[in-house]
């Protein structure tokens, strides 16, 4: 894998404006997570990580500690 390359994962969650603090806190302080954003306007609520490796299972489990669903979309 090139050093510039990066895994696009997206989710669907039930992420709202008042976790976004908690959500930005976790995400940030993952080494793993080059870049996010979210799309609260989508009726998916999507979650977009950006990262060098498959890093799902991590994601998962940083959205469950915070009371945030999340299913990965393909």
């Amino acid at each position: 894998m090139s050093p510039g390359h990066r895994i696009i994962s997206i989710y669907k969650t039930n992420l709202t404006e008042n976790n976004l603090v908690d959500l930005k806190r976790s995400l940030d302080s993952s080494e793993n997570v080059v870049k996010w954003n979210t799309d609260l306007e989508d009726c998916d609520n999507i979650l977009r990580i950006e990262s060098h490796h498959s890093i799902e299972k991590e994601i998962i489990g940083i959205l469950y500690a915070i009371n945030i669903k999340c299913i990965e979309l393909q």
